[in-house]
């Protein structure tokens, strides 16, 4: 088999980042190191995020794909450059909002929670984790049944689907003793 890996040229990266037909591996060398032709053949496509430098020297985030073709008696190496710059926005402002959350819901004395549907804690600061005796990383994901006698983790089970139910806020007295018991 002959193999011919080269820099394919990609008219698919929309003509607004000014890269029509640059070579892949001439916008950004160190993807040369990530991957070779034999990589490929033996992963089949490989996918993973780096930085690329538009014709005018500014720089923007991309997801490439890589596969593994072949035609005839020749391999190639098929490169698809897409530009997430909005996504890595998104996420920087998703990771922003939650810090400050965290910051927020740590920042009280008492003990504060959310749960789904289900009753599985989706967020919960030190206080709550601290009176259930617990690590947080513990008790996210999980129900009350995990950490309390099961008795009691019926009553606030039932008292949770009643206030999810109702979509009325109510004030709720629970006694739970310290890790549990």
């Amino acid at each position: 088999m002959k193999y011919w890996q080269s820099a394919i040229k990609i008219p698919l990266v929309n003509f607004a980042l000014g890269i029509l037909c640059l070579q892949i591996l001439s916008v950004n060398p160190a993807i040369a190191q990530k991957f070779t032709l034999p990589v490929h053949k033996t992963q089949g496509s490989i996918k993973f995020e780096t930085q690329h430098r538009r014709k005018d020297g500014s720089i923007f985030a991309v997801e490439i794909v890589a596969n593994h073709l072949q035609f005839s008696e020749l391999e190639y190496a098929c490169y698809f450059a897409r530009d997430i710059t909005e996504r890595k926005l998104a996420e920087s402002e998703l990771k922003k909002s939650h810090n400050l959350l965290q910051t927020v819901i740590e920042g009280t004395p008492d003990a504060i929670f959310a749960k789904d549907l289900q009753g599985r804690f989706l967020l919960i600061n030190s206080m709550s984790a601290t009176i259930m005796g617990k690590p947080v990383e513990e008790l996210l994901n999980k129900d009350d049944r995990y950490f309390l006698p099961p008795e009691l983790a019926r009553v606030i089970r039932e008292n949770d689907r009643q206030i999810m139910a109702t979509g009325e806020n109510q004030v709720l007295e629970e006694e739970v003793l310290k890790n549990g018991e």
